[in-house]
């Protein structure tokens, strides 16, 4: 059980890392629309937090790539339910940053290369927890866990398109627990 939650563990970096963007973005903001010794130090030393959220970006596709190599004792569902998690985890920071796209498109005269920055970070973070989706979708049609595999490869599909990944990644993930055979076993459960 433990070698279970040991291979969870490595998924912690990739749901982070949006929020290592938008903590750097604030930083950096904060900095600009401030005038102390603190902005002019963050703005002197800007390029360390670009530096770290590319490290923190590396560490979270090899990690991603541990969890896909290491070996699978784990079911197929609680596979999806791990991307699940890093979906709806990832979503706040979706949030914020489309606060600092409105927020730097009334601020400042350069509109369209600041989105366009927000557009790309925003990719790379679907990308990374993309990884993790489109290998459970593959372990749910490796593992048979629905009837027909139309559903998990339209999933996949959709997990390149913004808001429609969280969508069906929440639709597959509670067909998979509505198979008939996850409901009978429920349904054993509770009569034990």
């Amino acid at each position: 059980m433990a070698k279970v939650y040991d291979k969870f563990c490595l998924l912690i970096p990739a749901a982070l890392f949006p929020y290592v963007i938008v903590g750097g973005v604030a930083v950096y903001c904060f900095s600009v629309m401030n005038t102390s010794a603190f902005s002019d130090a963050v703005m002197k030393y800007s390029y360390i937090l670009w530096i770290a959220a590319v490290v923190w970006l590396v560490m979270s596709v090899v990690c991603n790539i541990f969890y896909i190599v290491l070996p699978k004792p784990t079911k197929p569902e609680k596979i999806l339910k791990a991307a699940l998690i890093i979906k709806c985890i990832h979503i706040p920071a979706y949030m914020v940053m489309y606060i600092y796209g409105l927020m730097l498109g009334m601020m400042f005269f350069m509109t369209l290369p600041m989105i366009i920055i927000l557009f790309i970070i925003d990719s790379v973070i679907l990308l990374l927890s993309n990884f993790i989706s489109i290998y459970a979708l593959a372990e749910s049609i490796k593992g048979r866990i629905f009837r027909n595999n139309a559903i998990p490869i339209i999933a996949i599909v959709c997990q390149f398109f913004f808001c429609i990944d969280v969508i069906s990644i929440f639709a597959v993930f509670f067909k998979a627990k509505r198979k008939p055979e996850n409901i009978l076993k429920t349904c054993v459960q509770q009569t034990e």
